[in-house]
Order: structure tokens, then sequence, then C-alpha cells
């Protein structure tokens, strides 16, 4: 499974490591869930709150919620 972060590219930058396993005869299941961090309304993504925090080491109460609610669909295709 592939679960891909940032403030902007996760998708490029999922389908590109998607590629390369594949290459490499490699099963990537299909969910690749995203998460982002938000950058909305602040000019470049870099400098948003959310993405200065995370360059500290610390996810925002934003971030956790937002990412929290897609668990569901990161824990989807691990098996017990």
């Amino acid at each position: 499974m592939i679960v891909s972060y940032g403030t902007r590219g996760n998708k490029t930058a999922s389908d590109s490591l998607n590629t390369t396993l594949e290459v490499q005869q490699m099963k990537v299941v299909e969910t690749r869930p995203m998460l982002a961090f938000p950058t909305a309304g602040y000019g470049p993504p870099y400098v948003a709150p959310a993405a200065q925090s995370a360059m500290q080491g610390v996810l925002v109460a934003e971030c956790v919620e937002a990412w929290t609610a897609k668990k569901d669909e990161i824990s989807k295709d691990f098996k017990s």
C-alpha cells in the first residue's frame, strides 16, 4: 500500500512510486490514501501553518482530524 502526504504533489508521488513498484513486479493494492496538509489561503503551500508545524515534527489538530477521517481507507487493505 502506498500512503502519500504533503502540501501538493501527492498524486504524482503516489503514481511514480506505484509505477516503480509495478516494474519491480511487486503487487500494489489499489487503495492509495493521500494525506494533505491544509494550505488554503496561505500563498505558497510551505508557508501554511500546517506545513510549518510538520517541518518541526508536529501535526496540527486540523491535520490529525483530517487524517483520522481516512483511518478506514488506510486500514482497508490490511489483513488480520
